[in-house]
Parts: structure tokens; C-alpha cells; sequence
């Protein structure tokens, strides 16, 4: 009676997801803390928010243009980069951990182009994802409502996150360049973001970067379930 369910899924297949959830919460508890995490539960329960989409020609000619160099050496996450990150949640605020967690999870779901900015004294600064086509299957599985399926030709710049210790040096405007510049050297033809509409900082620099806002999208959270109108 159990070799397939109603939902469509067997009953191993069900009692996996239920552990990768329990992981997951167990994850999001020991690194928030308990009323940080029924905080987040309530906002998940119904919000509304705005997302612009901006996309960029990575054929344009401003790649000729030099970024200042910010004294950072950027390279791909590995497992020792994410436990530093892991260490470094809990001396931050609220809402910085948040952040960071949702991004840990973020990589966890599959997504792992993920490159990391440190120092000369290799100090994470920054931390940002560059994603191709080929994983639009983790797009399918785990974020099929929030964006687009990538283009044969595009890449989805995503998840930015400045270190609070590092701000207001212009890291990111560099990192992005740089992501952007390996990826058009791959044969990649443009690229893609989403950036919510009151991250003013965040669509000043793609705007100066010379992305170009496509469309608004409205995000709906209801009973935990994110959804954005594409």
C-alpha cells in the first residue's frame, strides 16, 4: 500500500525530504536561535515583497573599462571557506545571520559556483553566485517559482553578501565584473539578476554596472511557500 502515495512520491522518498527538513530546521534553530527562527516562520506565513530583474550584455563594451583593484583575491567556495562562514554566524546580529544562513542553504540546495573574496590576509569579505544553464535542474527542483529557467547562452548572477566588516569598500561592484568576465570567456552572451526593490546599494551598483531593470516582479510568501509573479 505504500510503493507509491497519492502525492506522487514513495514512502522513502518522503521520509528523506522530512530528514533534509529536519536538517534544515535544525540547521536554521542552532544558528538563529529560537525566537530569530519563529520570527521568520510568521514573516514566511503571508508577506508580499518587490523584485526588479535586471539583465546585462556581457558583449558590452565597458569590460574594456579596468575595476580598481580592492586588494581581494576571488576564488571558489570549498568546504573550509563555508565552515569559516559557518563560524562566523553567531557573532553577528539578527539579521545578519539570517542572511548568512539563507545563503548556507542556498549552496546546500545544489548550487555550487559559488566564489568567495578574502584579503591578503584571507579574511572572507564576500561572498557571490554564479549560475549557468546547466543547473537549471536545481531551478526546477528547488526555485522553479522564484526564477526564470536560464537561457542556452546566460548566467544568473545571485546572492551577493557583503561581510558587515567590509562594507562601503566596493567589493562587490568588482567581484560581479569578475564573475561576469569568466563567463563571457566561457561564451556566455548575458547575464541575469534579481534584486529586491528596496536594496537600493545593491540595484545603484548593477545600474552603474550597466544592468538594465526588465521587469517588477511581486513576491507572495504564504504558509511558508515563496512565490514571485514570472
Amino acid at each position: 500500500m505504500f510503493e507509491r502515495l497519492a502525492v506522487g512520491f514513495s514512502k522513502k522518498e518522503i521520509m528523506y525530504r522530512a530528514l533534509i527538513k529536519t536538517r534544515k530546521l535544525g540547521f536554521v534553530l542552532s544558528n538563529l536561535g529560537y525566537s530569530n527562527t519563529v520570527k521568520l516562520a510568521l514573516n514566511s506565513l503571508l508577506s508580499l515583497n518587490h523584485y526588479y530583474v535586471l539583465k546585462k550584455n556581457l558583449n558590452s563594451k565597458d569590460f574594456e573599462k579596468e575595476t580598481r583593484s580592492k586588494n581581494i583575491v576571488i576564488t571558489k567556495l570549498d568546504d573550509n571557506d563555508l565552515n569559516e562562514i559557518i563560524r562566523m554566524i553567531k557573532s553577528m546580529d539578527a539579521i545578519e545571520r539570517k542572511e548568512v544562513v539563507s545563503r548556507v542553504l542556498f549552496y546546500r540546495s545544489g548550487f555550487k559556483n559559488c566564489y568567495v573574496a578574502k584579503t591578503i590576509e584571507n579574511e572572507i569579505a564576500y561572498i557571490q553566485w554564479l549560475i549557468y544553464p546547466s543547473e537549471n535542474s536545481i531551478i526546477k527542483k528547488h526555485f522553479q517559482k522564484r526564477f526564470y529557467l536560464l537561457e542556452e547562452f546566460q548566467v544568473m548572477i545571485e546572492n551577493a553578501f557583503t561581510f558587515p566588516k567590509f562594507r562601503g569598500l566596493g567589493i562587490m561592484p568588482v567581484v560581479t565584473k569578475e564573475l561576469m568576465k569568466r563567463a563571457r570567456e566561457r561564451g556566455y552572451k548575458s547575464a541575469i539578476s534579481y534584486i529586491r526593490k528596496d536594496n537600493i546599494i545593491s540595484l545603484n551598483e548593477f545600474m552603474r554596472l550597466n544592468f538594465k531593470i526588465t521587469e517588477l516582479l511581486k513576491e507572495y510568501k504564504f504558509l511558508g511557500v515563496v512565490k514571485r509573479n514570472l
